[in-house]
């Protein structure tokens, strides 16, 4: 269809103004937008970029490098965002206040985007309404300038690569829809996107809060059956992914891009592909949130990249599956909950492991792991180190190892938290409130989930329409996409196969228990370790909820003096990192345990005694114990009553006494269970 004319009214673009006024700050009257007239607006944008980008012959159903500079899609979307603005956005710093107004302008597709898929009578609406006039946007935005930017909120390649994630997949779509094909079914429509122009992909690391421990509270009834009853899908981290991806595509722009296309004349009609439609993502949110955890614990995940392959979503509420691999943005939220001692929060090595992650990829060029000819590989073709934001709950919770020099953008929630907790009193308390009403633990009830998600929202959008202004008049026409390499010269392999493509686990062996690791089941986990195992007395991976859900699938040794050795020959790539994640417990099943590990380096003991007896005089042995005991001083670590019990997190850099394993030796671990009847494992990674 005429696209382009269904945005406009004659030469007029009915975009309604960012600014609602004159945008000369919050004085001026704010024209308040509706939600139809954002909807057309949005429609505008998308036809604008599409006929543009074939103005441009970018077809980005090629393949293109992992690491693709996207500056030229993040212009694009820039150009077209200026464009459509270009009475209200003249200046080159979009200022806090001219944000806040653009909040007040929009309270009405705000509040439509904030409808939780599983109410679809919007039985929250008054209840939202309440929390929506209770925020200050004054609060929205608070210390949200990060000065090591230069004044900006946000790192600018940081900005220029969420942009140009965004943007590309709003032309993925509309090169898709647009490609008549006679598949009947529809559900390839998206999928094949999945890896060519994928979403905006962000996790979200943090304590009970982030797993949505007490988000039931609140003074609303939750609807009978739904999902928000499960803490994941009322807590922030999934609220979050519903309120931008119903801001950015709202349904109603996804129904009529439906009628725009020509897929509909093959074998296909209209219905069918809003169907399709209906599950599309711009943004993917993980809640990798969970309590008795902290922040080095987290690091472990990101410097190894052990992430799920997929999450699972719900079926018929659009909820489809995590696409896996290494997010694109981590929002770091421990800085949100306060644990006790085991537990207390230092920051610093998961802000050191990503500024590593991203120092080894600024290379330009770098040798292949053990390539026989030198080889080499290009960062193009490595996706890059995830995005960090910090969240946290106000400005003193950042110390000098801590500050926002430290991640891409710093959101401090404590004051808009407090204003929709303030404006939640003003409903009268439920007549009957049942156990969900009342739970404990976590941070905050379910009014401060949906404040976060809109606090971290609308930081984010403040840093793509501050970067959008700063670049006004800079090359509106975007230079050609690097095309994806497939140069096989001996000194430039850059498709070897021992180069980093950034998305891999750098380990020779790698296994972290749970529902929100990589071996979810005991058969999972025993699977990982049977090529390895020469020795074993006493371990076996179980499952049991002594320890919560969390915690119930390991690697269990019973027994004193339970023995496990694994054998890794001829290694393929270094191991100069060994983590061990372990339970620790106030249980009297588990405290009392006590394991020794042994790592042994630089020997050979993959021919025969005589040759392991020999290599043993250059062998390296490094040992330590792990106590399974949980000690809490006065405070408690989850809401849950009673035994309480942790993730612990044990980290070892190799290099740092010279006990790494090189390419081709052997390495050995020996795990002793020296004290106690039970002792349970929750990961174990060998890495480079």
């Amino acid at each position: 269809g005429d696209s382009a004319s269904k945005g406009k009214k004659g030469n007029e673009n009915i975009y309604p103004s960012l600014m609602g006024g004159g945008g000369g700050g919050m004085e001026d009257v704010v024209k308040r937008v509706k939600t139809v007239e954002y909807q057309q607006g949005v429609l505008d944008f998308i036809s604008r970029i599409d006929q543009e980008s074939r103005r441009l012959s970018m077809n980005i159903l090629n393949p293109e490098p992992l690491g693709q500079n996207l500056q030229n899609y993040a212009q694009l979307g820039c150009a077209i965002f200026n464009n459509n603005n270009n009475n209200n956005v003249q200046k080159s710093n979009f200022t806090t206040d001219d944000m806040r107004q653009l909040w007040s302008s929009h309270l009405s597709p705000i509040l439509e985007a904030s409808k939780h898929t599983d109410d679809p009578n919007f039985t929250h609406k008054n209840w939202t309404k309440t929390l929506l006039k209770s925020l200050s946007p004054f609060t929205l935005m608070d210390n949200i300038q990060n000065t090591n930017n230069g004044g900006r909120p946000m790192n600018p390649q940081h900005a220029e690569r969420i942009l140009g994630i965004l943007t590309k997949r709003i032309l993925g779509l509309m090169q898709q829809l647009s490609t008549p094909t006679t598949n009947t079914n529809n559900n390839n429509i998206i999928g094949n996107l999945e890896s060519i122009a994928p979403p905006l992909r962000i996790a979200v690391v943090g304590g009970p809060t982030v797993e949505g421990m007490g988000c039931r509270r609140s003074r609303v009834e939750i609807p009978h059956g739904s999902i928000m009853a499960n803490p994941s899908f009322c807590a922030f981290p999934y609220r979050l992914e519903q309120f931008i991806n119903g801001i950015l595509l709202p349904i109603t722009v996804r129904e009529r891009l439906a009628e725009w296309t020509g897929i509909a004349t093959n074998n296909n009609d209209n219905n069918d592909i809003k169907t399709a439609l209906q599950g599309f993502r711009m943004v993917e949110v993980l809640n990798l949130g969970e309590e008795g955890t902290n922040s080095e614990f987290s690091t472990s995940i990101v410097r190894n990249r052990m992430y799920p392959p997929f999450g699972k979503g719900m079926p018929g509420i659009g909820g489809l599956t995590y696409g896996g691999g290494p997010p694109d943005v981590i929002i770091h939220a421990y800085g949100i909950d306060d644990f006790g001692r085991d537990v207390k929060e230092d920051m610093s090595p998961f802000y050191k492991a990503v500024r590593k992650l991203e120092k080894q990829r600024d290379r330009l060029e770098y040798e292949a792991v053990g390539s026989p000819s030198k080889q080499k590989c290009r960062k193009e073709d490595a996706k890059p180190p995830p995005i960090v934001i910090s969240a946290v709950l106000e400005e003193t919770s950042l110390g000098k190892e801590t500050s926002s020099s430290r991640s891409a953008m710093t959101a401090i929630l404590g004051d808009a938290l407090d204003d929709a907790e303030e404006g939640e009193l003003t409903i009268p308390k439920l007549a009957h409130v049942g156990d969900a009403q009342s739970e404990e633990g976590g941070a905050f009830g379910m009014a401060g989930h949906l404040a976060t998600s809109w606090v971290l929202a609308f930081d984010l959008a403040y840093a793509a329409i501050n970067h959008c202004a700063s670049i006004r008049g800079k090359d509106p026409l975007p230079p050609a996409p690097l095309p994806f390499s497939n140069n096989n010269n001996d000194n430039n392999d850059y498709t070897n196969p021992r180069c980093d493509n950034g998305i891999d686990s750098p380990c020779i062996f790698s296994f972290l228990a749970g529902p929100k690791g990589t071996a979810s089941r005991p058969s999972a986990i025993a699977s990982s370790l049977k090529p390895y195992v020469v020795e074993n007395t006493g371990w076996q991976p179980e499952s049991d909820m002594t320890a919560g859900f969390a915690r119930k699938t390991g690697l269990v040794g019973t027994g004193d003096g339970a023995a496990l050795t694994l054998l890794f020959r001829n290694i393929t790539r270094p191991v100069r990192r060994f983590d061990v994640v372990t339970l620790r417990s106030t249980s009297s099943l588990w405290k009392d345990g006590l394991a020794k590990f042994v790592i042994v380096t630089g020997g050979d003991f993959s021919h025969g005694s005589e040759i392991a007896e020999a290599s043993s005089r250059s062998a390296r042995e490094t040992s330590f114990e792990i106590s399974a005991e949980l000690i809490v001083e006065g405070r408690r670590t989850s809401g849950s009553g009673g035994d309480q019990h942790i993730s612990y997190h044990f980290g070892l850099d190799l290099e740092d006494g010279q006990n790494s394993a090189d390419l081709g030796t052997d390495v050995l671990v020996r795990i002793i269970l020296t004290n106690g009847s039970k002792f349970k494992i929750l990961g174990l990674m060998l890495c480079e």
